[in-house]
């Protein structure tokens, strides 16, 4: 009977099958493990391939775990897991065999450098629904993995632990979320909003029915910081209902892929015999919801920022991408890593506007990329002005389109006389080829009026077009070369996107 209504979410369960959704719901499946959760990170970057420098890191240890018990720590690195390495494609623990309750786990970690081995007995693990930590010191990650009993005491838990910890901003991760109780969402919608503001809109045959929030749990206010949302195609259900609360009212961006698009509520109930003996269950459609704006999740909800976001990223790396995506404020790019100093010239350039615009994909900065010559005149423009230039209506370089939203900081550059274009007859400017470091020397001496300086040495630029401003560089202090056994430029070599940040930025801190 149920199968002739052509509704997908609406059928019979066993007797098993019903008590398998009451538990996952209501406690949670348990299985046999040792309680850790594992990511791909390289430092403090998200990485998707093994290799030696992305490496599987544990991101988190249950409570109460098997492997809390051993003494497994988050930011181990993990060796070797049951004789097994990782490797291989995905996560790189596709092979690993399922553990047998009680069973010896053998566990060999990297910490701070140096091998350490456990023995790990499996049990009964119960993965916890809700978990939380502080990323890069002011970005709070909150991973919700379902909307199961229980689950909003622990999200107003966690959330009061970051509010605590000072951060200044929120990442929600509901990436695999499938759903759960009506209830438990809008609580913890409410956690976000303002009293009475609609969460959701319930439409049945009967009537249409505005869920508001009614308080904020255990927050005494609602969160009011900055907050993005992760969504991917197994974010289902309440978890639209929670995406659509929070970006509907303004208070979320949403990154990651297309939802789930699961718009319509079910009612379950048990089967019993007359004697109270379990018969099985039913699940009935009873409702289609709609979000505070009335938009319907049906389809799915496509996010603000279209990101890939893959299951084996380590929260760290994740929730770097995320935040800075979804342009967090103080989020950085999220591939740079976060200590020396190329991660503090990105972080000063960023914090005053010289990179603007000037990402190469969300919420990444592409280090090693090379620099072209069309984004080299923004950053010097920016840095030697402060600001921006007025727009054009035209260039006096024929290769340069005044319709671009860069020509400006090249005409700028050009009147600023920190360049002469690539060519002439007609002048050209070749916005598109990369600068090489001879190249990077030159636009740096003229745009910081570097001074002159002996030759530096450099077994390499003898002879060179730009070598006395490679030896200015040098003598300000600016460069050192490209190789720490003999003293060469390579000024040949073109110049990567994180080398003309570490020069901009030495040069426009060095001491007058």
């Amino acid at each position: 009977m149920f199968a002739s209504l052509g509704d997908p979410h609406t059928f019979l369960m066993s007797p098993s099958e019903y008590l398998q959704t009451q538990a996952h719901l209501n406690t949670g499946l348990p299985y046999a493990g040792i309680g850790l959760r594992l990511g791909l990170l390289n430092g403090t970057v998200a990485c998707s391939v093994l290799s030696e420098t992305c490496r599987l890191v544990v991101s988190e240890v249950f409570p109460g775990s098997p492997a809390e018990r051993a003494g497994l720590q988050p930011e181990d690195v993990l060796l070797l897991i049951a004789g097994l390495a990782p490797s291989g494609p995905g996560c790189g623990l596709q092979d690993l065999p399922a553990f047998e309750l009680g069973s010896l786990v053998p566990v060999i970690v990297e910490r701070n450098g140096r091998r350490r081995a456990f023995g790990v007995e499996a049990g009964a693990v119960f993965a916890p629904a809700v978990a939380s930590r502080t990323v890069a010191g002011t970005i709070g990650y909150l991973r919700l993995g379902s909307f199961g009993a229980g689950a909003d005491e622990r999200v107003g838990e966690e959330l009061e632990t970051l509010l605590d910890s000072g951060v200044d901003s929120i990442v929600v991760d509901l990436r695999g979320n499938l759903g759960g109780y009506q209830q438990t969402v809008i609580n913890i919608a409410g956690m976000f909003l303002d009293d009475r503001q609609v969460v959701m809109r319930d439409v049945s045959r009967l009537e249409t029915l505005r869920h508001l929030v009614r308080g904020h749990g255990s927050l005494r206010n609602p969160v009011r910081l900055p907050t993005a949302v992760a969504v991917d195609g197994l974010s289902a259900s309440a978890s639209e209902v929670l995406t659509l609360a929070l970006r509907d009212h303004g208070r979320a961006t949403v990154v990651g892929t297309t939802t789930y698009g699961k718009n319509t509520g079910q009612y379950t109930w048990a089967l019993e015999s007359r004697d109270g003996i379990l018969l099985g269950g039913a699940r009935v459609t009873v409702v289609r919801w709609f979000g505070p704006d009335g938009t319907s999740a049906e389809g799915g909800i496509e996010p603000d920022v279209e990101l890939d976001l893959s299951d084996c990223w380590h929260p760290i790396g994740f929730t770097r991408l995320a935040a800075a995506a979804a342009g967090l404020p103080g989020a950085l790019p999220a591939d740079v890593q976060m200590e020396g100093e190329p991660f503090d010239a990105v972080a000063a350039l960023a914090e005053d506007g010289v990179l603007a615009g000037t990402e190469c994909g969300p919420g990444l900065f592409c280090p090693g990329d090379p620099i072209p010559r069309w984004l080299a005149a923004v950053w010097l423009v920016r840095t030697v002005d402060g600001q921006d230039p007025e727009p054009i209506s035209t260039s006096r370089f024929a290769d340069v389109d005044a319709g671009q939203w860069w020509a400006a900081h090249v005409e700028r550059l050009a009147e600023l006389g920190i360049t002469v274009g690539c060519g002439a007859e007609p002048a050209r400017y070749c916005p598109d080829d990369p600068v090489t470091r001879a190249q990077t020397a030159s636009f740096l001496k003229r745009a910081f009026r570097l001074d002159p300086a002996p030759p530096a040495g450099f077994v390499d630029t003898h002879g060179n077009h730009h070598a006395a401003a490679i030896d200015a560089l040098h003598a300000a202090g600016i460069t050192k070369g490209c190789s720490a056994e003999v003293l060469e430029f390579c000024p040949d070599r073109v110049t990567t996107r994180i080398e003309m940040a570490l020069f901009v930025e030495r040069a426009r801190t060095r001491p007058s």
